[in-house]
Protein backbone atom coordinates (compact mmCIF):
# COMPACT_ATOMS: atom_id res chain seq x y z
CA UNK A 1 0.00 0.00 0.00
CA UNK A 2 2.70 1.97 0.94
CA UNK A 3 4.38 1.81 -2.61
CA UNK A 4 0.96 2.85 -4.26
CA UNK A 5 1.00 6.32 -2.37
CA UNK A 6 4.08 6.67 -3.26
CA UNK A 7 3.78 6.79 -6.58
CA UNK A 8 0.84 8.53 -6.59
CA UNK A 9 2.68 11.18 -5.55
CA UNK A 10 5.44 10.85 -7.79
CA UNK A 11 2.58 10.74 -10.32
CA UNK A 12 0.74 13.85 -9.60
CA UNK A 13 3.28 16.02 -8.36
CA UNK A 14 5.69 17.56 -11.67
CA UNK A 15 7.53 18.87 -9.15
CA UNK A 16 8.69 15.03 -7.85
CA UNK A 17 9.62 14.57 -11.50
CA UNK A 18 11.35 18.01 -12.55
CA UNK A 19 12.47 20.96 -11.02
CA UNK A 20 15.72 22.33 -9.56
CA UNK A 21 17.08 20.11 -6.47
CA UNK A 22 18.85 21.16 -3.71
CA UNK A 23 20.48 18.50 -1.37
CA UNK A 24 19.73 19.77 2.24
CA UNK A 25 20.54 15.87 3.66
CA UNK A 26 22.25 15.35 6.79
CA UNK A 27 24.60 12.20 8.00
CA UNK A 28 21.45 10.32 9.28
CA UNK A 29 18.31 11.39 7.13
CA UNK A 30 17.79 12.27 3.47
CA UNK A 31 16.67 15.59 2.70
CA UNK A 32 15.96 17.62 -0.72
CA UNK A 33 13.35 19.88 -1.68
CA UNK A 34 12.88 19.94 -5.58
CA UNK A 35 11.37 23.39 -7.04
CA UNK A 36 9.03 24.62 -10.25
CA UNK A 37 7.95 27.93 -10.93
CA UNK A 38 5.32 28.29 -8.70
CA UNK A 39 5.40 25.55 -6.29
CA UNK A 40 7.93 23.02 -4.46
CA UNK A 41 7.95 19.45 -2.30
CA UNK A 42 10.13 18.57 0.55
CA UNK A 43 11.42 14.74 0.72
CA UNK A 44 12.50 13.71 3.65
CA UNK A 45 13.68 9.93 4.09
CA UNK A 46 14.84 8.31 6.93
CA UNK A 47 17.17 5.41 5.62
CA UNK A 48 18.49 3.85 8.95
CA UNK A 49 17.35 0.75 10.91
CA UNK A 50 17.50 3.82 14.24
CA UNK A 51 14.61 6.60 14.85
CA UNK A 52 15.84 9.95 13.67
CA UNK A 53 15.02 13.89 14.96
CA UNK A 54 14.97 16.32 12.67
CA UNK A 55 14.40 20.30 12.14
CA UNK A 56 12.84 21.21 8.36
CA UNK A 57 14.00 24.21 6.37
CA UNK A 58 13.12 27.16 8.03
CA UNK A 59 11.21 28.38 4.98
CA UNK A 60 8.69 25.04 5.32
CA UNK A 61 8.34 25.29 8.89
CA UNK A 62 4.39 25.44 9.42
CA UNK A 63 3.73 26.25 6.45
CA UNK A 64 0.81 25.29 4.57
CA UNK A 65 0.82 22.17 2.40
CA UNK A 66 -0.19 18.83 1.27
CA UNK A 67 1.17 15.64 2.40
CA UNK A 68 2.03 14.16 -1.03
CA UNK A 69 1.08 10.26 0.40
CA UNK A 70 -1.98 11.23 1.76
CA UNK A 71 -3.84 14.17 0.17
CA UNK A 72 -4.32 15.99 3.25
CA UNK A 73 -3.91 19.75 3.80
CA UNK A 74 -1.29 20.07 6.93
CA UNK A 75 1.03 22.25 7.97
CA UNK A 76 4.92 21.21 7.78
CA UNK A 77 6.25 20.67 11.69
CA UNK A 78 9.45 22.76 12.64
CA UNK A 79 11.07 19.37 13.42
CA UNK A 80 9.88 15.74 13.48
CA UNK A 81 10.81 12.04 14.36
CA UNK A 82 10.53 9.56 11.79
CA UNK A 83 10.42 6.01 12.39
CA UNK A 84 13.06 3.85 10.81
CA UNK A 85 12.77 3.83 6.36
CA UNK A 86 9.92 6.26 7.26
CA UNK A 87 9.67 8.93 4.45
CA UNK A 88 7.51 11.87 4.33
CA UNK A 89 6.86 14.54 0.96
CA UNK A 90 5.01 17.80 1.55
CA UNK A 91 4.38 20.52 -1.26
CA UNK A 92 3.57 23.67 -1.13
CA UNK A 93 2.42 26.23 -4.04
Amino acid sequence: KAYIALMKAYTASAEARYGEVTNLSTDEVVMFTRKQETSDILVIVNPTASEQSITLPMVWQREECTDLLTGEQTYAPKSATLAPYEYRIYQHY
